[in-house]
């Protein structure tokens, strides 16, 4: 048995002191606020029903932090791992973020996309794999690339990012597969990878000799 020394309250938290010093912080809700008084005397069972419920309370106040940017599913799920919280204590914080609409992966994807593809150049495989590093599941990846896919039809923008990188690789040994790599290393598909070096070779430049 412990008995109840002290009780405060701060934020939205109230915190229970014992005797033994044992500190447990709680949400402040009717349940806790009227439930306990000092000198309240606790057994094992009931304290360990406590320290279960800080806990998730704790968890759900770190994740609620950790959102004030927008995370993941997959990367909530690992910060609070890496913060030493149960599984259980994370899956409560999940499916209470989920119930406030807290977490949208697929909205999530759509803005990561969009914001990369104004920073950048890049084909579908690029965007899926960086999409594929946040945690977003497959499923949600494929619909949302699916449903963004005029984003990736530019063929002008595709050919002017090869024009750049040509200038830049110009007189270099293997230009020619210099450029093929670094196009396919942002994930365009080999027939848009030939469509525009076919158009480079159209509108003067040659991979020969590097000399347009």
């Amino acid at each position: 048995m412990d008995r109840i020394a002290r009780i405060s309250f701060s934020g939205n938290s109230i915190r229970i002191l014992f005797e033994s010093g044992l500190s447990i912080p709680l949400p402040v809700t009717i349940e806790y606020s009227s439930k306990y008084s000092v000198g309240d005397s606790l057994d094992e069972a009931e304290i360990l029903e406590l320290k279960k419920k800080s806990e998730k309370h704790l968890c759900r106040d770190k994740a609620l932090r950790y959102i004030a940017n927008p995370h993941t599913e997959s990367q909530i799920r690992v910060y609070l791992k890496k913060k030493e919280f149960s599984n259980e204590a994370i899956k409560d914080a999940l499916v209470f973020l989920k119930k406030m609409n807290y977490i949208d992966d697929e909205a999530y994807a759509k803005r990561y996309l969009n914001n990369m593809l104004k920073r950048k150049v890049v084909g579908r495989k690029y965007a899926e794999n960086k999409l594929k590093q946040t945690g977003v599941d497959k499923v949600t990846i494929e619909r949302v690339i699916r449903e963004e896919s005029l984003l990736f039809d530019n063929i002008d923008a595709l050919y002017e990012f090869a024009c750049k990188k040509y200038e830049s690789i110009s007189g270099k040994k293997n230009c020619y597969a210099k450029l093929v790599y670094a196009l396919n290393s942002r994930g365009f598909s080999s027939s848009d990878i030939f469509a525009v070096l076919g158009k480079m070779k159209n509108s003067g430049y040659t991979f020969e000799n590097n000399m347009r």
